[in-house]
């Protein structure tokens, strides 16, 4: 067998391989915790404060990670297909990531209108900070419905604690009194704190003291009238909850301990903590902690408990060849229709010698969706696609302008010259954008985990339409692509052809930017066609093979991606440059065999 077929054939045999994840996981404990998914950190100790060890939290957007933004993992559509109720912060503050996790989670549970849908927002009885008139992007970090940031005033968490003790009680009857009682005591306790406060501000203040590690930030300071100075610094909040949560119950003295120079942070591991603590009422671990004010309820006759590692009510959607189809469906198909235009789009990029001309317009692509959301707009809306489209016309017919007669300056170096411009363009236009950082990340890695069928579907058809016009034009394409100045000789005008050309590669991009991103947007036109090319010099066989190895490199990467929650764009990334290698090393081992 010759060598490209042998490639060919163990391609083949990898993307048969890969289909099969895992068998499918047990059946679910019929009852058990109250699994609970909640957007923010927060919420999640407000849910904790008020289930106790009756329910199983699961924070979406953990501390230290941007709320409005949150990178596309399957975990995270995972998590709330199990889950029984959502608790989110409402406002517009999750309105970049929520939605289109919602729709892949598919759980009629957390729908909207669903008993499961929890928006705390609701508890409030004034929102601050409404703008007037209409508001966009180009007015700065302002939200429209107000300020969403309402979970970093303990007096305000009371009435959402309350809200969320109803809320549970309704999906949970047996244990509606526990709920209830749990956040009775969340309310008398951090009212009681507030009362505590009332004449801080009139004390003296605390002289400056020496700088020292970071610390546990307590949200609401215990602090009396009598405690020594230590005791008298300035508030710092990060969440009451939070810091019950992660000491037990309990409230570590503000300070360092002489000696030990650790401030407010736990215990090392093995070491007994001697620092004075002063308990809460409520019981040893106190009202919030989670197990604060949790009463035993009897054994509900025919009741299972969950198996020990799996969750209870919402359990059963693990890392299964189910879950995998339902998540990773429409990701999949949508990568393979990009693999299928793309590669032959990518077929003449590489014979044409302009390898960057792929990754230059898709930056102009990205620097016209970086406009749009300057001027106010939002990624995925008409109005971006037709600014990006736009641009990347305009990046098309300077480029088509790039090729002369002369070939003292190479066309490459102009057009490596457009993507580092637009490149830096695109930052500098971002750095004016709120959450620009973010932006960026999107536009290079994309959110292709996210994409659903009537996009899909869309975005075939615009392919269909795209590649019946270079079937249609491919004779004068296919001898520009394979000899310039051979064409150039037959009177060919060669800056129309490749206006036409890249008008088609510009459109295709702009539309595939948005969904997958810049990085595997080039990935796509340009591996896949370098692996075949090193394998067979007829370019009539180029297209089954960049399918055969589309297939695997996409389905490897989707299942990586789904097994080891990584962003599927860039899985599938790296899958196309694992494959290249391994091809380029079976090539070496085969000749020397």
């Amino acid at each position: 067998m010759k060598i490209p077929n042998r490639i060919a054939a163990a391609a083949l045999a990898l993307a048969a391989c890969l289909v099969p994840l895992a068998s499918p996981g047990p059946a679910a404990a019929a009852d058990g915790p109250l699994q609970v998914a909640a957007t923010l950190s927060d919420l999640g100790c407000a849910a904790r404060a008020v289930g106790g060890s009756d329910v199983e939290v699961t924070v979406l957007c953990p501390g230290g990670m941007d709320p409005h933004y949150l990178p596309a993992k399957p975990s995270l559509s995972r998590k709330l297909g199990q889950a029984d109720a959502l608790l989110f912060n409402g406002l517009e503050l999750e309105i970049g990531w929520l939605p289109p996790l919602l729709e892949k989670a598919r759980n009629p549970r957390v729908r909207a209108g669903a008993p499961g849908m929890i928006d705390c927002s609701a508890a409030l009885d004034a929102v601050l900070d409404v703008p007037s008139g209409a508001v966009d992007r180009g007015l700065g970090d302002i939200h429209p419905q107000g300020n969403p940031h309402y979970t970093v005033d303990p007096r305000r968490m009371i009435a959402v604690v309350e809200l969320v003790g109803r809320r549970f009680g309704e999906l949970d009857p047996p244990r509606a009194a526990a709920y209830r009682d749990r956040a009775d005591a969340y309310a008398t306790h951090v009212a009681g704190a507030a009362a505590g406060l009332a004449g801080a501000d009139r004390r003296p203040a605390a002289p400056p003291r020496p700088a020292e590690p970071p610390a546990l930030e307590l949200p609401l300071r215990l602090a009396r009238p009598g405690r020594d100075r230590r005791d008298r610094a300035p508030p710092r909040h990060r969440g009451l909850a939070a810091a019950r949560a992660g000491h037990g119950g309990e409230v570590p003295r503000a300070g360092r301990r002489r000696g030990r120079g650790r401030g407010l942070g736990p215990p090392r591991r093995g070491a007994r903590d001697r620092r004075p603590r002063r308990r809460l009422p409520g019981g040893p671990a106190g009202p919030l902690g989670r197990r604060a004010g949790h009463r035993r309820l009897p054994r509900v006759p025919g009741r299972r408990d969950p198996a020990p590692g799996r969750s209870g009510r919402g359990a059963g959607r693990g890392v299964t060849m189910d879950g995998f189809l339902e998540m990773m469906a429409a990701p999949v198909v949508m990568a393979l229709v990009l693999v299928a235009m793309h590669s032959h789009l990518g077929h003449h990029v590489v014979r044409r010698g302009v390898i960057f001309v792929d990754i230059a317009l898709a930056q102009v692509a990205a620097f016209g969706v970086a406009i749009s959301l300057l001027l106010g707009g939002e990624i995925g809306t008409d109005s971006t696609y037709a600014v990006a489209l736009g641009s990347t016309f305009l990046g098309a017919l300077l480029i088509s302008r790039t090729r002369g007669k002369s070939e003292r300056v190479p066309q490459e170096a102009y057009i490596g010259i457009i993507y580092a411009v637009c490149s830096a363009a695109m930052i500098l236009v971002l750095t004016q954008v709120p959450h620009g950082g973010e932006e960026i990340n999107h536009l290079l890695v994309g959110a292709i985990l996210w994409v659903t069928w009537p996009t899909l579907l869309k975005t075939a058809a615009l392919y269909a339409v795209l590649g019946f016009l270079l079937w249609r034009w491919r004779g004068p394409l296919d001898r520009i692509s394979a000899d310039a100045e051979a064409a150039r000789r037959e009177g060919l005008p060669l800056r129309r052809w490749d206006f036409a050309f890249y008008l088609i590669l510009g459109t295709v991009v702009t539309s595939s930017v948005q969904i997958a991103g810049v990085l595997l947007v080039f990935t796509l036109l340009v591996v896949p066609t370098v692996m075949s090319v090193r394998l067979f010099a007829d370019h009539r066989r180029h297209f089954g093979y960049t399918l055969a190895v589309g297939v695997a490199a996409v389905v490897l990467g989707a299942a990586l991606s789904y097994v080891l929650d990584l962003p599927t764009g860039a899985a599938i990334v790296c899958v196309f440059g694992f494959l290249l290698g391994l091809q380029v090393l079976l090539e070496s081992l085969l000749r020397r065999g």
